[in-house]
Protein backbone atom coordinates (compact mmCIF):
# COMPACT_ATOMS: atom_id res chain seq x y z
CA UNK A 1 0.00 0.00 0.00
CA UNK A 2 2.84 2.59 0.84
CA UNK A 3 4.12 1.66 -2.93
CA UNK A 4 0.89 2.99 -3.95
CA UNK A 5 0.96 6.06 -1.80
CA UNK A 6 4.88 6.68 -3.21
CA UNK A 7 3.16 6.76 -6.63
CA UNK A 8 -0.01 8.64 -6.44
CA UNK A 9 0.76 10.73 -3.66
CA UNK A 10 3.06 12.72 -4.68
CA UNK A 11 2.84 16.38 -4.12
CA UNK A 12 3.00 18.12 -7.59
CA UNK A 13 6.40 18.56 -9.01
CA UNK A 14 7.57 21.93 -9.82
CA UNK A 15 8.69 22.65 -13.78
CA UNK A 16 11.64 24.52 -13.61
CA UNK A 17 14.01 26.13 -16.36
CA UNK A 18 17.28 24.39 -17.70
CA UNK A 19 18.75 27.58 -17.86
CA UNK A 20 18.32 30.11 -14.85
CA UNK A 21 16.39 27.48 -12.52
CA UNK A 22 13.25 29.54 -11.81
CA UNK A 23 9.90 28.32 -11.66
CA UNK A 24 8.29 27.73 -15.06
CA UNK A 25 4.49 28.77 -15.22
CA UNK A 26 3.45 28.97 -18.77
CA UNK A 27 5.69 31.13 -20.29
CA UNK A 28 8.09 28.16 -21.93
CA UNK A 29 9.66 26.46 -24.88
CA UNK A 30 11.07 23.05 -25.54
CA UNK A 31 14.47 23.70 -26.94
CA UNK A 32 17.46 21.34 -27.81
CA UNK A 33 20.36 22.15 -25.26
CA UNK A 34 23.89 20.44 -26.20
CA UNK A 35 25.18 20.22 -22.24
CA UNK A 36 28.37 18.20 -21.96
CA UNK A 37 28.77 17.35 -25.69
CA UNK A 38 24.81 15.62 -25.43
CA UNK A 39 21.70 16.92 -27.23
CA UNK A 40 19.39 17.39 -24.21
CA UNK A 41 15.28 18.11 -24.98
CA UNK A 42 14.83 21.25 -22.54
CA UNK A 43 12.19 23.48 -21.03
CA UNK A 44 13.40 26.80 -20.90
CA UNK A 45 11.46 30.31 -20.73
CA UNK A 46 10.89 32.73 -23.81
CA UNK A 47 13.41 35.24 -22.74
CA UNK A 48 15.74 32.52 -21.31
CA UNK A 49 16.21 31.03 -25.27
CA UNK A 50 16.31 34.80 -26.83
CA UNK A 51 19.51 35.26 -24.29
CA UNK A 52 20.45 31.88 -25.10
CA UNK A 53 20.24 32.73 -28.81
CA UNK A 54 21.70 36.01 -28.76
CA UNK A 55 24.50 34.78 -26.66
CA UNK A 56 25.55 31.93 -29.83
CA UNK A 57 25.05 34.40 -32.64
CA UNK A 58 27.28 36.62 -30.99
CA UNK A 59 30.10 33.87 -30.96
CA UNK A 60 29.75 32.89 -34.06
CA UNK A 61 30.12 36.81 -35.21
CA UNK A 62 26.86 37.26 -37.08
Amino acid sequence: MSFLKDIFGRKRKKLTCSICGKEINNNFQAKYLKINGCLQLSTVHYECAKKLNNLEKSIKGE
